[in-house]
């Protein structure tokens, strides 16, 4: 299963688009286009057990919401 063809599959923001390499574990590397438009290298264990789910664009989104929120909190 380590080597499974994910051409075309998304992961949450993900879609997988081809294999660049191999990491130390044997685990296939594919460039992936996030919805956002950007393109990441992530391991294909990281993409089947849903630890990454986008280039990062996600957390971010997160960040400003929260801060927002802090924002919002503060004022009398």
């Amino acid at each position: 299963m380590r080597n499974k063809d994910l051409t075309g599959q998304r992961f949450g923001r993900l879609v997988a688009l081809e294999i660049v390499s191999k990491d130390k574990y044997g685990h296939n590397v594919w460039r992936c286009r996030c919805d956002c438009g950007n393109e990441v290298n992530i391991s294909s264990d990281r993409l089947l057990s849903g630890n990454t789910k986008s280039c990062g664009c996600y957390r971010r989104e997160l960040g400003r919401v929260d801060w927002k929120r802090r924002l919002s909190y503060d004022k009398p």
